[in-house]
């Protein structure tokens, strides 16, 4: 199995550079041992930054039902854990997060909960959850500027839609987030 990752490591690298220059980028591996194939990649990550090792997060999404948008806005909420509640809704503000939002955002990051207070008109469901995923990618970008982070998600195809749509924001929305994300799924017959 050693000889299957071989090729893996010149990929990482070249990915890891683009991500360094400010890139997003994805990856998707497909394995029936999902955990080897994690230790694997990690073990690759260990010395890929030229100044620094880069921030890697690893999940392994073992639930069927993971919250929306796992593991992102669970990683932001523990950046925001030394934030009180009107620092980070500075920080939401001065990261463009959609006004209607903001609040409800703040709340989450702060304390793990959240309750909008506002209705929602059912026509603009679509459009809700588009401004959602840009507000999480600015709060992303804002988190993970000045570093950029790898997520290596396990069991991607647990992953929820809202997070999968996040991901296509992430990908189509350009060069401005340094962002590796290494997606793994068991192997399809």
């Amino acid at each position: 199995m050693d000889t299957e990752f071989k090729t893996l490591a010149p990929l990482l690298r070249t990915l890891w550079a683009e991500t360094e220059k400010g890139g997003g980028t994805m990856l998707f591996c497909q394995s029936n041992n999902q955990e080897v194939l994690a230790e694997n990649i990690l073990g690759h990550l260990q010395n890929l930054g030229r100044d620094h090792s880069p921030t890697v997060n690893h999940y392994s999404l073992t639930s069927y039902k993971p919250k929306p948008y796992a593991p992102f806005l669970d990683e932001c909420k523990h950046f925001f854990e030394s934030y009180n509640a009107g620092e980070i809704l500075t920080f939401l503000n001065q990261h463009q997060v959609y006004y209607y939002h903001s609040g409800v955002l703040a709340e989450y990051l702060s304390s793990g909960t959240a309750i909008r207070r506002e209705g929602l008109l059912p026509g603009e469901l679509d459009y809700e959850s588009f401004r959602m995923q840009g507000s999480i990618r600015n709060i992303l970008q804002g988190v993970y500027a000045s570093h950029p982070v790898i997520f290596l998600i396990e069991n991607a195809h647990n992953l929820p839609r809202s997070t999968l749509r996040l991901l296509k924001m992430i990908l189509k929305s350009g060069g401005d987030l340094p962002f590796l994300c290494i997606l793994s799924a068991p192997e399809v017959v």
